[in-house]
């Protein structure tokens, strides 16, 4: 380990943000008193961080948090969908793009542009991954950080940085290396975890594997020390996740005119954790009084009253997911995409069946239809499936978009609506899921 300091404004002062132990080792971050990036201090060293990545992290970190590679595989696919339908909004696409992943991972992303007819090429550390590459998706990739081979890429359409930038031990170099691999209007693509809306729980952005924690002010700052330029800023498309799009630049780099302070990172972890507690306890009362208390979490807490209900009490639970709906509506700004609302039409759409009430029901998965990414249309899809089995994983999960199709089905059925149900079944055929998956009431 060695000790760090803020690469943004070079401060050495810093406060304290959170001290924990993993299951591995201790870890702290830290938050610059001169601009309030949040960065692990101390850090581990180049050669721990190329074994870390190369053997250590999908055995200490991956498979240990989730049921099973298929499970983990489906979930891969689902939210690489997620972010290309977010990506080509913005960006341009053709045939032959130039397209370069920089922490592929299991290649998910990769393999969509791929099907898309982009030439693609990535770079992964992780031993773990090369089946996947190899057998799966038949990509090329270089086994081995981006940081280390980086000369060999040069004049890429697109790079695609999805949630690597927090696992970067230097990442303004690594950002400039990144710079240096784009043509002349070439365009990055980078997704982190978002520091002030947590996407699962209040410390995933302060992982022991992240070097660092971004905020939109952090990362704005970050790209611009290295000669980036951010043309597409979003915080509300894909929950607890921050998108920048940038470009070089010409000229001088602006000027830093936000930056975060301590208090803010401390009041926003300490709003995060009761939340989180709220979630996990399911606490109906706290979460009323935070209600009260903080509306602009209002979506968010409305969703967890309508699960705390669900199966309980059908009418408080309806009545809930419609204000849901109502508050991520109004809090989804110029982004047309959301898929946490497309969620909650879901989970709606799946009480009104189990009441009966088809025609109703119809209407709320249509709309959660329109809002998820079509990951149906991806044909490397059949590859997947006969790789590697994974319906019975999802049916415990929640990956409702893979769920979506088969309630769909039996929805029309009931309508009478043949033409449409033999649609969905086809869709519900892309995914390799047993057409007699149906709702399911949830227990607690």
């Amino acid at each position: 380990m060695e000790d760090a300091f803020c690469c943004i404004c070079n401060d050495k002062a810093y406060d304290v943000v959170l001290e924990m132990r993993d299951k591995v080792a201790n870890y702290r971050k830290v938050c610059c008193k001169g601009c309030g990036y949040v960065y692990a201090n101390p850090r581990m060293t180049s050669e721990e961080t190329k074994v870390f990545y190369s053997r250590d992290y999908t055995t200490t970190y991956i498979k240990r948090h989730k049921k099973s590679s298929a499970e983990r595989l489906a979930w891969e696919l689902y939210h690489s969908a997620r972010q290309f339908d977010a990506i080509r909004r913005h960006v341009p696409l053709r045939e032959g793009m130039r397209v370069l992943d920089a922490g592929c991972a299991f290649g998910s992303l990769l393999a969509i542009f791929k099907e898309f007819g982009c030439d693609v090429v990535g770079t992964e550390p992780g031993e773990e991954y090369r089946a996947y590459h190899r057998d799966l998706y038949d990509l090329a990739v270089e086994c081995d950080l981006f940081e280390n081979v980086h000369s060999r890429f040069r004049d890429y359409d697109l790079v695609l940085l999805s949630y690597t930038l927090e696992h970067v031990r230097e990442p303004l170099d690594f950002l400039r290396k990144v710079g240096e691999a784009l043509r002349a209007n070439g365009i990055v693509y980078i997704s982190v975890p978002n520091l002030f809306k947590p996407p699962h729980h209040a410390t995933a952005p302060l992982a022991a594997s992240h070097f660092q924690a971004f905020s939109v002010r952090s990362l704005h700052n970050l790209l611009c020390k290295a000669g980036l330029i951010p043309v597409t800023i979003d915080d509300t498309t894909i929950p607890g996740t921050i998108l920048f799009l940038a470009t070089k630049q010409n000229g001088e780099a602006p000027t830093f005119e936000f930056i975060d302070t301590h208090a803010d990172v401390m009041c926003t972890l300490q709003a995060y954790q009761t939340l989180e507690h709220i979630m996990t306890m399911r606490d109906r009362h706290a979460a009323e009084t935070m209600l009260q208390r903080s509306p602009e979490f209002s979506d968010f807490l409305y969703f967890i009253l309508a699960a705390v209900h669900y199966g309980r009490d059908s009418a408080k639970s309806e009545d809930y997911l419609l204000k849901t709906i109502a508050a991520k509506r109004v809090s989804r700004t110029k982004e047309p995409l959301n898929w946490s609302l497309a969620d909650a039409h879901f989970i709606l759409g799946r009480l009104l069946h189990q009441q009966g009430r088809y025609q109703e029901a119809a209407g709320e998965l249509a709309a959660a239809e329109r809002l998820y990414p079509q990951l149906h249309t991806f044909s490397f899809l059949r590859a997947v499936r006969s790789y590697v089995s994974f319906p019975r994983d999802l049916q415990k999960g929640q990956l409702y978009y893979l769920r979506l199709f088969p309630l769909l089905r039996q929805t029309h059925l009931k309508l009478g609506l043949q033409d449409k149900a033999e649609e969905a079944l086809k869709k519900t055929g892309w995914l390799g899921i047993s057409c007699q998956d149906g709702p399911r009431r949830q227990t607690h």
